[in-house]
């Protein structure tokens, strides 16, 4: 939960909230999104992309395994457009809109995603990063919180992706079609993150106070 509601998440270019049960240990620390001295946590819709490191390139073994019908799709949602970032934006476009919005309690294959088009964050995630990949963008999956809507005035478990333009991590969310992230985004460390969601989800004592908001 949070003490103020925020309005629309998209027209924030930063934040600044504290929250006691928030350490720096449980987020990733950089440009985008850190935690200061006081222990406030900034976040910020405006920031350079994340530099490529020889390592990452480990986790994309996958990606030379094409399945033809992802291949055929992803050929065709990006048509003719030749730039990556292009590619990118039309294949966001593409996921937000082919899949419906609606909780997913069992995992669902890619199949049954293609299938039945409905599904949430995971589901829209996983679709655009296998379609990212079969057409040789590499992509990964980057969980965290995001901030929910007024109507709930808190924040959730949430997936998203990051895909590699120019040689750079950039982080796009494809439930909402976002090429940029909105600085109510907050990616969790990975190795903490199931430990972080299991005690949120079962003391709830997960809250933030907003000190700071700045709009466009």
């Amino acid at each position: 939960s949070i003490d103020k509601a925020l309005g629309n998440a998209i027209e924030l270019n930063s934040l600044i909230l504290t929250s006691t049960s928030l350490s720096r240990s449980d987020i990733v620390n950089d440009e985008r999104q850190y935690i200061d001295e006081r222990g406030d946590l900034h976040l910020s819709s405006i920031y350079s992309p994340k530099s490529v490191s020889t390592t990452d390139f480990q986790d994309f073994s996958e990606s030379n395994i094409k399945d033809k019908l992802l291949q055929d799709l992803a050929k065709t949602v990006v048509g003719s457009s030749e730039l990556s970032n292009e590619k990118v934006a039309k294949l966001l476009a593409f996921v937000s809109a082919y899949i419906k919005d609606i909780p997913v309690i069992r995992p669902m294959s890619l199949k049954t995603i293609l299938e039945q088009r409905k599904g949430d964050c995971t589901e829209h995630t996983q679709l655009f990063i296998a379609l990212a990949r079969a057409i040789d963008i590499p992509a990964r999956e980057v969980k965290g919180l995001v901030y929910l809507g007024d109507e709930i005035q808190g924040f959730g478990g949430h997936v998203w992706s990051e895909v590699i333009l120019d040689n750079k991590w950039v982080a796009v969310d494809p439930t909402w079609n976002l090429q940029r992230l909105s600085a109510t985004h907050i990616q969790l460390e990975a190795a903490n993150t199931e430990n972080f969601y299991n005690q949120m989800h079962s003391d709830s004592t997960l809250s933030f106070s907003l000190k700071s908001a700045v709009y466009q």
